[in-house]
């Protein structure tokens, strides 16, 4: 029987197993500038406790949040759980994570970037995004948005992240909200009476006390005409809608009026917007409001300009203006009637949005490092085959032309024999064999080392392992290890060749 032998050549594969990590706030860190919120106040900036309103598991999405809606920039950075990884970890990269929502118009200057701080030094995410809350009361029925940012090495440096690095980390979120204009719809109602009074009053109330409603509007209180054929006005005071001092360009308003007639069949009557500005009255265009028993018919005309001036609306001339009603009972009704009349200012008004961020957190993507390796006595026989497919056109004279030329394979066959103790003195071929099928059985690249031929020792795919046991021997046996290049794997030897060698392989 051959005794222990000492060349042998190794197969390793890499099955290190990918895990992650999140870690989340548990204390104040070097800065604490944000403002608060809680509840229904809002408290700050540098509230005492800012890391606990953004260190929930799940994002509550409601009121618990810290809030910025200054130009100042301010950062906030919070203490992180320590992790404890097993020896063979690698941190791939750590990922921060914030839930975060805007309300109204966010300046294009906003700033909103993640933060890691080493001790040393701040480094930040570019400006990320941030999730439109869309208006008033976003905290209550908005589900937040996330930004993230990446860092895969050490940015002081760029060595890899390591344990200790990860728990010396402040992480946090830095924000910035300059003024801007915010797009504004104000809904300006009727307050008193106007410049004309034409029309007739339902019950005691005066004529703008019965169409001082905006979109909802009552069938007890409106004001009407039973005048046939002929026009009929009213005109009516606003209010002056509070706005801040910042008030910002007007783009358009819009008159509204709803009005009807009672039932008839044949000539309908007809309603148009009327305002005065600069003394002057422009009426809307006429519109049908016949043959409509119980149905409110919209009247509403546009103003993308001040008739008068032919320019952009002012904030003077809207506080100034007059709008009402025209109404015409057509001969074959007993009456026309409008229920409302309002006024919709379309404007922006200059103001800061408000930042929210409810919940941070960053996510470490590890790699538990595990290589497994099998080893098997140097072969005898090396057999490298490159396998061409070659596709060409035979002609009647002999001759071929070859139009395709491709290689299907490139692989590598070893063989020799293996007994008990061949390869450490202890592993059986039982042994050697189950070590090379569990391998094979991943279907993962393995790295082949310890040929004499460097340029064989390289990444391979096993396409099979064969075993046979020699002259009845059951501690005896001939393999055969075929192998197929990876793609990444360098060249390799020429093909054709069969390496024999002797038992004795060094």
């Amino acid at each position: 029987m051959p005794g222990p032998q000492v060349g042998t050549i190794t197969l390793s594969c890499d099955i290190s197993t990918p895990s992650s990590v999140i870690i989340r706030p548990i204390g104040t860190g070097l800065l604490n500038q944000h403002k608060v919120r809680t509840g229904a106040f809002t408290i700050g900036p540098g509230g005492p406790s800012n890391y606990q309103e953004v260190d929930e598991v799940v994002c509550d999405d409601t009121l618990s949040f810290v809030v910025w809606n200054e130009p100042s920039i301010v950062s906030d950075l919070y203490l992180f759980e320590d992790i404890s990884l097993p020896s063979n970890y690698e941190i791939k990269s750590i990922i921060v994570t914030a839930k975060n929502l805007y309300d109204h118009s966010l300046s294009t200057n906003y700033k909103y970037k993640l933060l890691i701080y080493d001790g040393s030094d701040i480094y930040r995410s570019p400006n990320l995004q941030i999730k439109n809350g869309l208006g008033d009361y976003w905290f209550y029925h908005t589900a937040y948005g996330s930004s993230s940012w990446a860092w895969s090495s050490q940015p002081s440096d760029d060595s890899p992240l390591t344990q200790d690095y990860i728990n010396n980390l402040q992480i946090g979120v830095e924000t910035s909200s300059p003024t801007d204009y915010d797009p504004n719809q104000l809904t300006i109602v009727v307050t008193g009476a106007g410049d004309l009074t034409e029309l007739t009053p339902q019950g005691s109330a005066s004529n703008w006390e019965n169409i001082n409603e905006d979109w909802i509007f009552s069938e007890t209180d409106y004001n009407y005409t039973t005048t046939a054929t002929t026009w009929k006005y009213d005109l009516y005071g606003l209010n002056d809608y509070p706005l801040p001092s910042e008030r910002g360009p007007i783009s358009h308003i819009i008159i509204h009026a709803f009005c009807r007639q009672n039932y008839v069949w044949g000539t309908m009557s007809q309603a148009k917007t009327a305002i005065k500005t600069y003394g002057n009255i422009y009426y809307g265009t006429a519109v049908n409001v016949g043959n409509q028993s119980y149905w409110q018919v919209p009247v509403e005309t546009t103003y993308t300009k001040n008739p008068f001036t032919g320019n952009d609306w002012t904030w003077p001339e809207i506080d100034a203006l007059q709008a009402g009603i025209g109404l015409y009972r057509s001969a074959d009704a007993s009456w026309v009637r409008c229920a409302c009349c309002f006024v919709e200012v379309f404007a922006n008004s200059l103001g800061n949005a408000q930042i929210a961020t409810s919940q941070i957190y960053a996510t470490l993507n590890i790699s538990i490092n595990t290589t497994e390796t099998c080893s098997l006595p140097k072969p005898v026989d090396i057999d490298v085959r490159h396998e061409v497919d070659a596709r060409g056109l035979n002609f009647w004279s002999g001759n071929r032309e070859v139009y395709a030329l491709g290689r299907t394979s490139k692989r590598t066959v070893l063989s020799g024999i293996m007994w008990d103790g061949c390869t450490d003195g202890t592993s059986t071929c039982e042994d050697i064999i189950n070590c090379i099928r569990t391998m094979a059985k991943r279907q993962l690249p393995i790295a082949l080392t310890g040929l004499r031929y460097s340029y064989l020792n390289t990444n391979y795919n096993i396409i099979s392992f064969a075993w046979k046991k020699q002259f009845n021997c059951s501690n005896i046996s001939d393999w055969e290890l075929e192998l197929e290049f990876c793609d990444e794997s360098p060249g390799g030897p020429p093909s054709g060749f069969t390496y024999t060698f002797p038992m004795e392989l060094s």
